[in-house]
């Protein structure tokens, strides 16, 4: 969550399953009743609407045995804030169910009666008590206990042979139920795109009242046989609510589905690939992987592998959600930036401000190095090319918090109708990078400087000792590089999640090789 995204679609789909006490099978499934017990197996697969299945192509492709760069964990204090906010939702919309009408033959002491149950309307809903728990390598376990409904119909029969006796009137029932179910969840490829396969492999309900009453006609009579209906009505009820709870689960499952974004263009030709990896059920949580790596258009996937990522960080374990975000997710960026050339920047006078202590011009750098003076006696304006040697990276390590390194390549150049390349310096620089989270839904960096090394790498000057150009290169990176390098910062990482939800007071926290995010939120769902 999601922040955990998906996972809430998730957690959607199966506490809508839940609060229907329905099993949402295919309309081909065979129900048996026996005594008062329902029982049934079923496998519900939700298609996914065009618009979603484009967002996930990109499952499986090049980081198909790739471990995800990204978890998502909803702890049971996320299940159970989540099953709060989607019960009275659920309520309603069963309440607002326009049920089928229902035809059974069925055998009476006046005989086999043709009957039809027409106009059926659930007037209230309710559900008393909800205990939902996770089984380690399994699924959810959800209890449902005590749900009442009251429902309200009209009825009529034909006897079946002659004469053919016939009757009407309404009628209205008071069930209860108890139901225990095991639901699992996974993401599954399908072509080029994907689905979420629901799987519930055990379900079992308890109606222990189904009190039904005939009005009109001669009711005074039929109730007296009145149980001769009941096996009859409660298949037809429980097979009517199949086929309307089917679409409400698939109808808000893609409503909410709809609004992750996995596929984040940052750039023109640079995106960020969130897709799904897997759902994994453990007892600490439900952890949703994700492939998390920054991809440039048409050129090679990072190559390196990430950390195996922990399914819950133990001194939060508390908070609703936590997002264990590896190194490779950052450092995929860098790589992609590297690939397509981006990494450049040409210093000029026209760059410095006007307090800047030394101009580029070879007059200022004879103070440093003489021979610039004997190349060019008269002043001639110069510029810095600056390039990335190689990508630049990020480190993540507890007992120093979060660096990003720099390998620049410093061109100093002067402008002389042509660039004359006089020297080129190399540069290691070290940043601290201070990363937060704002608003909610975005990492941004805050980088200062750290340190730097810097060497001579080839001059058209002679060898010098390049520790004189110490204080100029430090203010290059510091004043003109560093504010750069901050207004992307901020702009930020957008984290995929469901429209309507917000973290609130995130945690970011620095582990080996990662970033843990820990957090409860506020969910408002798709109305």
């Amino acid at each position: 969550m999601s922040q955990q995204s998906h996972l809430v679609a998730l957690i959607f789909v199966v506490l809508v399953s839940l609060l229907s006490a329905s099993r949402c099978a295919d309309s081909s499934q065979k129900i048996t009743v026996t005594g008062s017990m329902l029982k049934g197996k079923r496998r519900l697969t939700i298609p996914l609407s065009p618009e979603h299945a484009q967002k996930f192509k990109n499952l499986h492709n090049e980081a198909e045995n790739a471990l995800p760069s990204m978890n998502a964990v909803l702890t049971p204090a996320s299940i159970s804030y989540l099953q709060s906010v989607f019960q009275p939702i659920i309520i309603k919309q069963i309440q607002e169910i326009q049920l089928d009408d229902i035809q059974q033959e069925i055998d009476t002491p006046i005989g086999k009666l043709g009957v039809n149950l027409s106009n059926l309307k659930m007037n209230q809903f309710d559900i008393k008590d909800i205990q939902v728990s996770l089984a380690e390598g399994q699924g959810m376990t959800i209890k449902v206990n005590n749900a009442h409904a009251q429902l309200s119909l009209d009825w009529n029969y034909r006897r079946v042979h002659s004469p053919h006796l016939s009757d009407h009137g309404t009628a209205d029932a008071n069930v209860g139920s108890n139901t225990q179910l095991l639901m699992t969840a996974k993401v599954v490829p399908l072509g080029n795109s994907t689905t979420l396969d629901i799987t519930i492999p055990s379900f079992d309900m308890d109606i222990f009242q189904f009190d039904l009453h005939l009005h009109g006609g001669a009711s005074w009579l039929y109730n007296i046989f009145i149980s001769s209906f009941k096996k009859a009505i409660v298949k037809g009820i429980e097979q009517s609510l199949h086929d309307n709870i089917s679409d409400i689960v698939q109808k808000e499952a893609r409503a909410v589905l709809s609004t992750i974004n996995l596929n984040m263009e940052l750039l023109p030709g640079l995106a960020a690939d969130f897709s799904f990896a897997d759902f994994i059920f453990h007892s600490t949580g439900i952890v949703s992987e994700h492939v998390a790596l920054v991809k440039a258009t048409g050129k090679p996937v990072f190559p390196d592998s990430p950390p195996t990522l922990p399914s819950v960080y133990q001194p939060k374990a508390s908070d609703m959600v936590q997002l264990f975000l590896a190194d490779t997710l950052f450092n995929s960026a860098g790589y992609s930036i590297q690939q397509l050339g981006l990494v450049q920047y040409i210093i000029g006078n026209n760059i410095l401000p006007e307090w800047f202590p030394i101009k580029l011009t070879t007059a200022a750098f004879c103070f440093f190095i003489p021979k610039v003076c004997t190349m060019y006696p008269i002043s001639k304006d110069m510029q810095i090319a600056i390039v990335s040697g190689s990508a630049p990276r990020m480190k993540f390590d507890p007992s120093v918090g979060v660096e990003t390194i720099l390998d620049l390549a410093a061109e100093f150049q002067v402008i002389n109708g042509t660039l004359d390349t006089l020297f080129t310096l190399d540069a290691t620089v070290v940043l601290d990078s201070a990363i937060s989270m704002q608003n909610g839904t975005t990492l941004v960096a805050q980088f200062t400087m750290k340190n730097m090394t810097i060497s001579l790498k080839d001059s058209e000057i002679g060898s010098f000792d390049v520790s004189i150009l110490g204080s100029f290169m430090n203010s290059v990176i510091n004043y003109i590089l560093l504010p750069l390098m901050n207004i992307f910062g901020q702009k930020g990482l957008e984290i995929p999640s469901v429209q309507g939800l917000t973290l609130l007071n995130p945690f970011v926290g620095v582990l080996d090789r990662m970033l843990v995010i820990s957090a409860n939120y506020k969910y408002a769902p798709p109305q």
